[in-house]
């Protein structure tokens, strides 16, 4: 490859290894250049981008050096030795045809990987090209493993405050169950209510007696509703399942399809993407995308007339 600075910077990815034959150092992407990638990459403003999915090779040798060996195999990366940087941070050329300092931050591997785990600039282009159409039409799904427990502690928090409420309730009506039976003569344990009168503490009358037996069904009866009311967001109607079945078929399938094609890739053309998954993984994320895409416009609590 030539090294003339006109050339490399006319390239969508300048190698690493040629910087060096640049008159000047290229600064890191700007606040504006930032915000452009994020709306490339269908984004939210001030979203961060996500981390590179390789492993941090120094990472590795820290863990190395205190006798762990468990992060050296080759193809392992898990969260504790996985690169700590954003993908593609560190990268120089005009990827997104914003600049030559923006390399292609937001995907793909970032520089310090790129160098020590010597991957070609051809393979990191044309996956970063498929990483940025993925996370156009689906948007940044990743999910760190901290937020998705912070997740489920937040959905198991719901579910214990539901189960105090529904404590509560049956509390109230055993006590006015309870109260209710005193209240009849015929019950052993009937236990005359009593009122105030003229300032004077007296048995209540039938007709007192008899409307707080009235307050009581009323109550009973509309906790006992409420009971097995659903709110109307906790239910969909058919039809928003039914018509959303082709698009999850072909969802389905695209993803099937996704991991024959990287099995086929990787084991009988010997070509090595930059993805760190598994083809199971990564498809299932795929899957999850589309899913999410899926079912984003889902109404609840009434006929869609879409």
């Amino acid at each position: 490859m030539s090294h003339d600075p006109e050339f490399l910077l006319s390239l969508r990815l300048i190698p690493t290894h040629l910087l060096r034959y640049l008159p000047e150092k290229i600064p890191p992407p700007d606040g504006t250049q930032k915000g452009s990638i994020r709306q490339i990459l269908n984004m939210r403003k001030e979203a961060k981008f996500n981390r590179c999915r390789f492993r941090s090779k120094a990472r590795m040798k820290l863990f190395e050096r205190s006798g762990d060996y468990s992060h050296s195999a080759p193809g392992h990366v898990c969260e504790q030795c996985r690169c700590k940087s954003s993908a593609g941070m560190g990268t120089r050329g005009d990827f997104y045809g914003l600049g030559v300092e923006t390399g292609h931050l937001g995907v793909g591997p970032c520089a310090n990987c790129q160098r020590s785990h010597h991957i070609r600039p051809g393979l990191i282009i044309r996956n970063a090209d498929t990483e940025v159409r993925l996370l156009q039409q689906y948007g940044v799904a990743e999910m760190t493993g901290e937020y998705a427990e912070e997740l489920a502690t937040r959905e198991a928090g719901l579910a214990i405050r539901d189960e105090k409420v529904r404590a509560d309730m049956e509390l109230v009506v055993d006590e006015l169950e309870k109260f209710k039976k005193m209240t009849d003569k015929e019950n052993p344990d009937f236990a005359a209510p009593t009122e105030y009168v003229m300032g004077q503490l007296a048995d209540a009358s039938d007709m007192t007696i008899l409307n707080a037996k009235l307050d009581i069904a009323k109550t009973l009866s509309k906790i006992r509703g409420d009971a097995f009311k659903l709110s109307e967001d906790q239910y969909i109607h058919v039809n928003e399942l039914l018509k959303r079945a082709p698009a999850v078929q072909n969802a389905v399938r695209d993803v099937l399809q996704l991991v024959e094609e990287m099995v086929i890739a990787k084991h009988v053309r010997g070509v090595d993407t930059d993805i760190v998954k598994t083809p199971t993984e990564h498809a299932f994320d795929l899957f999850v995308q589309k899913w999410k895409s899926i079912f984003s416009d889902m109404k609840t609590g009434r006929r869609s007339t879409k």
